[in-house]
């Protein structure tokens, strides 16, 4: 069953007058552009001209994802051949919100993504 642990809105985007942000929420996201699975920090549907019923997804981590509609994006427990990202945790739970495991009730894997440099390295030795 999908939507049984709800967090509650603890966003920074600012709203117009074309967006409504979400009350509740589940507590993890999908980014399926992405690797990682993310703490959802706020959620706001746009309703203007331009893309309407657009979601906005802001992460714990600073990252935020644009996506066209609600599809599976959201879940209650991260499936556990995923990663959450730790930046997420570490800032949501500093923040004073419960750790993802507390959340699930199960320890939650928590990592990230190393981005490695491969040109323009001076050789050893020269």
């Amino acid at each position: 069953m999908k939507n049984k642990t709800w967090v509650e809105f603890n966003g920074r985007r600012k709203f117009s007058d074309d967006s409504i942000p979400w009350d509740l929420f589940a507590p993890f996201v999908f980014n399926p552009q992405a690797r990682l699975i993310h703490r959802c920090r706020s959620i706001v549907t746009h309703t203007g001209p331009v893309n309407p019923g657009r979601l906005i997804i802001d992460y714990w981590c600073g990252g935020c994802h644009y996506h066209g509609h609600d599809d599976d994006l959201h879940f209650d427990f991260p499936d556990v051949s995923r990663i959450l990202c730790a930046r997420c945790e570490a800032i949501a739970v500093v923040a004073g919100e419960k750790s993802a495991d507390e959340i699930c009730g199960k320890h939650i894997h928590v990592g990230g993504i190393v981005v490695e440099q491969y040109c323009c390295q001076k050789k050893k030795g020269k």
